[in-house]
């Protein structure tokens, strides 16, 4: 809605990257502060925490760029301008969690407590993020004839101007904060110990792949209706429910023995 925060001269502050910014730095401040009160080595979170935001911007900016390689391909040079928006979360979450195991791994920490703490965190930094992407005008939705319809009218704007569309950025931002608002309950009660992140994955999933059906920018080739994040939200979805099913299977028999 407003791409441009502000511009001087020749320095400009994108209102997306902005949004990014802002996300990254509560959810990091709400993992630290969750660390010290589960008394989690706060040096080792600042390390898990920094290597794996940056890995992960790049997964979800790599994963972009392939779905949106047609466009790239005439400005290679765009590619790295990563501040004007594009980015993909699944790619950031799917290459985040891999450099997490191997970083937890090689530290000796236990995966799951480490995953519940940062479950939360994921959502929250997410719901602000998408602030950004309504602002730059990206992930933007199909034309609406309906009540929730918006429409964008700045030329800085990747969003189709003067055309009312839905606001599929404010929704993700919400259904993404509720889960949030859901997870920081059930963390502080101390249940569904060891699944929050499969748990919350898994909500997320599920809204996302509805949410893709108002989508209206392009997003890559389609499986037959499917776009490439709905097919990665339905496998996420029974991936997530596998693993929660053999945590609670692991349990009882730990239990039992």
């Amino acid at each position: 809605m407003f791409p441009i925060f502000f511009r001087i001269g020749n320095i400009t502050l994108r209102t997306y990257g902005l949004f990014v910014a802002i996300g990254v730095l509560v959810a990091y401040n709400y993992v630290i502060k969750n660390a010290v009160r589960k008394k989690v080595d706060i040096n080792f979170v600042s390390n898990l925490s920094f290597f794996s935001l940056v890995i992960g911007f790049l997964g979800a900016r790599v994963l972009y760029v392939i779905l949106n390689f047609k466009y790239y391909k005439s400005d290679l040079l765009s590619i790295v301008k990563i501040w004007e928006g594009g980015l993909v979360l699944y790619g950031g979450v799917l290459s985040g969690l891999i450099f997490g195991v191997i970083f937890l791994i090689k530290n000796k920490q236990n995966l799951l407590d480490i995953c519940d703490l940062y479950a939360p965190a994921l959502f929250l930094g997410l719901s602000i993020g998408r602030l950004g992407c309504f602002s730059a005008g990206c992930c933007y939705g199909r034309e609406t004839d309906s009540f929730f319809g918006i429409v964008f009218n700045s030329l800085d704007s990747l969003a189709p101007i003067g055309v009312k569309i839905f606001p599929t950025q404010l929704f993700e931002s919400l259904y993404s904060l509720l889960i949030f608002i859901f997870l920081h309950i059930i963390f502080a009660r101390e249940k569904f110990k060891d699944k929050l992140l499969f748990l919350g994955l898994t909500i997320y999933s599920i809204l996302r792949f509805l949410n893709e059906f108002l989508r209206g920018d392009y997003r890559g080739e389609f499986l037959f209706i499917f776009s490439p994040s709905q097919v990665i939200s339905l496998v996420l979805v029974i991936l997530n429910l596998v693993i929660i099913i053999y945590i609670n299977f692991r349990g009882k028999k730990d239990n039992k023995s």
